[in-house]
Formats: C-alpha cells, sequence, structure tokens
C-alpha cells in the first residue's frame, strides 16, 4: 500500500510523502493565520508550533462566528432590520463551514507534521 493523503486533505498541500510537505504545509498554514505570525521565526523553525497555535485560531474565529450568528437577530435587528440580518446570518452560515473545513484540514495537516502517515485502501 502506497502512502496518501486521507480525506478532507488541503488541496494545496501536497500529501505528507512529498518532498516539499513541510515547506508547503508552513506556507499554507501562514497563510490561515494572522499576518503577524510571519514574523516569528519560531513558527517556521518548529512547524508543529505553527500548526498547533493556528488549529488554536481556527477554533477560535469559529466559535466567534457562532457567538455571532447567535446573538445576530436580538442585537442587530432592532438597528438595521430584518432583510440585513438575513444577509449576515447567511454570511455567517457560509464562514462557519468555511471555518469548520479549515480546522479539519489543520488537524490534518498537524497530526502529518507530528509523523502521523496513512495508507491508501481499497
Amino acid at each position: 500500500m502506497s502512502e496518501t493523503a486521507p480525506p478532507g486533505w488541503p488541496r494545496v498541500v501536497p500529501p505528507p510523502a512529498a518532498p516539499q510537505f513541510v515547506d508547503r504545509a508552513v506556507l499554507w498554514l501562514l497563510d490561515n493565520a494572522p499576518p503577524e505570525f510571519r514574523g516569528h521565526e519560531v513558527f517556521r523553525k518548529y512547524p508543529t508550533t505553527l500548526a498547533y497555535t493556528v488549529a488554536h485560531y481556527v477554533e477560535g474565529a469559529l466559535n466567534a462566528s457562532r457567538e455571532a450568528y447567535a446573538g445576530a437577530r436580538r442585537t442587530l435587528g432592532p438597528d438595521v432590520g430584518v432583510e440585513p440580518v438575513e444577509e449576515v446570518l447567511r454570511a455567517l452560515e457560509f464562514e462557519g463551514v468555511r471555518l469548520r473545513t479549515l480546522a479539519r484540514e489543520v488537524d490534518l495537516v498537524a497530526e502529518a507534521l507530528a509523523g502521523r502517515r496513512w495508507v491508501a485502501r481499497l
């Protein structure tokens, strides 16, 4: 059986067996982190620390999105009305799905950076 990337793997990151995996994974993680992370050498030097920290940032953004969704009607409704609130809810729902997908991708990349490997199955 050959080594492969698992379902849900980010499409722009090569599989863990690829020679450029670590470098590309670091760039992808930095693309999904606050821009200030690029200024901290520790994240490039120790990619697992970057994956760990990005996972927490993504989870925080997901939780913030959920909280915003839960309170949007009550908080925004009196000021902006029904239609804008419905648009905000759709945007937050879209972002929630995107962030949940990103969280899964970051978790998989973190596992691979820590040494986990997957094999293709029939």
